[in-house]
């Protein structure tokens, strides 16, 4: 009865996990319940998260993995985490001219391989990476295989760069950020981040936690609707 997709808008200042859990109450589902997502957001992030209810959680492999998101670069400074969250490491005079972005843009999108923040779950040894890098250990340097499909400009004022991205599950957009300010000579912070599809769902077609209720459920059946059946 409670098996299929409910497409949830995250407002920022929460972790996804929480969120669901918000949702299990919202819901009143049985305790016991599973509930999951197919990608986390961080907590200063929103938009579109898939919440996978029941023995929709089992699918998660299957669904589609491609995210897009719109998010906003702050030169000038750069923070430990690489969103505004984390805390100031540095100033700078900020540089970049709207040429030098895209230019930056341009090369990022060509690139396959990807810094893996040191404020990030990636296991090290057993040990999350965020676990060291809050107690200010040593973070090794690793780096991930992935794809940026798109990168547009979208505008740049007061220092302020706005951009669209499409791109593979597991892309850091915090280290995309960072990329576009180091790629030409600046600091950035991600300030604002907010994901508007993974796959084929859409952010305009979800809901925020307090409108949400079971008629906004999507059930299994209608999830797999254009796959063929077997007679």
């Amino acid at each position: 009865m409670f098996d299929g997709v409910i497409l949830l808008d995250k407002k920022p200042g929460a972790s996804s996990n929480y969120f669901l859990g918000q949702l299990k109450k919202k819901l009143s589902l049985p305790r016991g319940f599973k509930v999951g997502h197919t990608g986390t957001l961080d907590p200063f992030a929103s938009g579109l998260l898939v919440c996978l209810l029941g023995k929709a959680t089992k699918l998660a492999p299957f669904f589609p993995s491609d995210k897009a998101y719109q998010a906003t670069l702050k030169l000038g400074f750069c923070t430990d985490s690489l969103d505004i969250t984390g805390n100031v490491l540095q100033h700078q005079v900020v540089k970049a001219t709207l040429a030098d972005l895209k230019a930056a843009a341009d090369l990022l999108v060509k690139n396959d391989l990807q810094d893996i923040p040191a404020f990030s779950a990636k296991k090290n040894q057993g040990v999350k990476m965020y676990q060291l890098a809050h107690k200010a250990l040593p973070t090794p340097l690793m780096q991930k295989k992935i794809a940026i499909y798109e990168l547009s400009l979208t505008a740049f004022e007061n220092d302020e760069l706005d951009f669209y991205t499409h791109c593979s599950s597991g892309t850091y957009i915090r280290q995309i950020g960072s990329d576009l300010a180091q790629l030409t000579h600046n600091l950035g912070t991600i300030s604002v981040l907010r994901r508007l599809r993974v796959g084929d769902f859409k952010v305009e077609n979800a809901q925020p936690l307090e409108e949400i209720t079971l008629s906004n459920l999507i059930p299994i059946t209608a999830l797999f609707a254009d796959l063929p059946h077997l007679s």
